[in-house]
């Protein structure tokens, strides 16, 4: 199962609760990194207040609820974690292979067979 990363903002006309700061990205989906997550993670250097993280995350779904109006909710216990490059970084280096890493080696591999 593959899936694409999404911009979790809320619609401008989301009227769920409100959050202790103002933001359009839900508070439920806020983590935070004490220094042995960050010494597991391999953070080293501390990030700038509004600094791009990316990861990758598992774990077991560990709640779920629907209610009669049609609104539902997942929790999910986070219990393995990764750094990963920013989608457009990951996408650049991408598009860097298919030009010419995999073309060379594809003709390097077929050489002796043209």
């Amino acid at each position: 199962m593959s899936y694409d990363i999404v911009d979790m903002k809320r619609a401008e006309n989301f009227t769920g609760p409100d959050y202790p700061e103002p933001s359009p990205y839900p508070y439920g989906l806020r983590i935070q990194l004490q220094q042995e997550d960050l010494d597991k993670l391999g953070i080293t250097d501390m990030p700038k207040v509004g600094d791009q993280l990316c990861f990758y995350v598992c774990g077991p779904v560990c709640h779920t609820a629907e209610s009669d109006d049609g609104s539902r909710c997942v929790g999910v216990q986070i219990q393995q974690m990764s750094v990963e490059e920013p989608p457009a970084a990951e996408e650049e280096e991408r598009k860097d292979a298919i030009k010419g890493g995999f073309k060379r080696a594809a003709k390097t591999l077929y050489k002796n067979q043209e």
